[in-house]
């Protein structure tokens, strides 16, 4: 990445080479590939060091600035980082009143915990969905049994998501949310452990045929 640079300040922002035109005079893009360092200084073109960006399982972008270093023929990138909001709150307009929908009820915007919560469940949804005809075929006639190993499976995404969505609700901080994707455990190079928002089991039944 490169910006062009006139009398000190940031006139643009290249993230891939392009052809340019600078004063006056046209440039095909191979200049960003073939020039020296200093030959594009002398251009106004420098390089850009790149700003950390945000995390974003938790996190979202600012605003962002960049700081000139003619010396140097850099220009660095800063990024403000902003947490995202872990508990839901009521959308409030730019006066602070609710804002409330059609029918009346308060709009909320919903927080980190109920988006995991919800994508938890979601994913225990998908992993029971695949052995559920098993389940609809018992109930309507009971002669026909559950194999002992979709019981087992099936048992586990249950008990597994009801772990992780107790560990989610008890969160109070962005930290403790975020230990919830770190707190596996590595041995060799090998995960013994999986982080608790990766724990969820990965089926090992097999195939029925309907």
């Amino acid at each position: 990445m490169w910006a062009l640079v006139k009398q000190g300040q940031v006139i643009q922002i290249i993230t891939f080479p392009k052809p340019m035109v600078i004063n006056n005079i046209g440039y095909p893009k191979e200049i960003f590939t073939s020039y020296t360092k200093v030959e594009l200084n002398k251009l106004g073109i420098y390089e850009v060091v790149a700003g950390t960006r945000p995390d974003s399982r938790f996190e979202k972008a600012g605003s962002i600035t960049y700081t000139v270093d003619s010396k140097k023929g850099i220009v660095t990138e800063k990024i403000t980082i902003k947490e995202k909001q872990l508990e839901d709150k009521n959308a409030v307009d730019d006066k602070g009143k609710e804002i409330l929908d059609e029918n009346g009820n308060k709009v909320v915007i919903k927080g980190l915990k109920s988006f995991y919560i919800e994508s938890i469940k979601k994913s225990a949804n998908s992993s029971l969905a695949l052995s559920d005809w098993l389940v609809h075929r018992f109930a309507e006639d009971n002669t026909k049994k559950i194999p002992d190993d979709v019981k087992t499976y099936r048992k586990k995404v249950r008990d597994t998501s009801d772990t992780i969505i107790t560990k989610i609700q008890a969160t109070k901080t962005l930290s403790d949310l975020k230990k919830l994707f770190s707190d596996g455990t590595i041995k060799d190079g090998k995960i013994t452990t999986p982080n608790t928002m990766d724990s969820m089991p990965i089926s090992t039944i097999q195939e029925y045929e309907r």
